[in-house]
């Protein structure tokens, strides 16, 4: 765009906080699924190194609970990857003006959805540390001494409160917001 500049790139968590310390750029561009520090992690260093830097987080899953725990860590704005490009640059123009910005579909999802992560019981939790990773249900309730049958059961109820579509999302949200490592 004319009149912005690229000031830095990285592809690690760890990197990205060391850069931001440094430049102390006028906008981030921070994507949730970064190898190092998590990107929350990230988000919660930049903002505690430099109130005027604004963060912009991407993320490939639009899950109300990420886009809470972002908001809550003070990112500006939060918006999927596949935006396009005319509305990713109203977007950062937004962030650029002061304002914050919330996809609509995930605002209205974080309103009224069922995913209330706060909600996830211990045992939840549990097959939630387990299916990230990697384990089949069989092998969650093997582990765990208890019916695949239940573990079906919990892993239906944790998709839905944390408002993903399969288990495979459910891991990598939970990832992203913190909730699990």
């Amino acid at each position: 765009m004319p009149g912005w500049e690229v000031v830095g790139e990285t592809g690690n968590g760890n990197d990205a906080i060391a850069m931001a310390t440094r430049l102390r750029p006028d906008l981030i561009l921070l994507d949730m699924s970064l190898p190092g520090a998590h990107g929350l992690d990230v988000l919660r260093a930049v903002k505690q190194a430099s109130l005027a830097t604004k963060v912009v987080v991407l993320t490939g899953y639009a899950s109300p609970y990420l886009m809470k725990a972002a908001r809550a860590a003070g990112a500006e704005a939060f918006v999927p990857k596949d935006l396009s490009w005319k509305e990713f640059v109203h977007v950062l123009e937004l962030v650029l003006a002061g304002k914050k910005y919330v996809q609509e579909s995930v605002a209205e999802q974080a309103a009224s959805g069922p995913w209330m992560v706060e909600q996830l019981t211990r045992r939840e939790r549990q097959v939630l540390e387990l299916l990230s990773g990697g384990m089949s249900n069989r092998a969650i309730g093997e582990a765990l001494g208890v019916l695949q049958s239940t573990v079906d059961s919990h892993v239906k109820s944790i998709i839905g409160k944390l408002g993903a579509s399969n288990r495979m999302q459910a891991a990598e949200v939970a990832r992203q917001s913190g909730l699990i490592r």
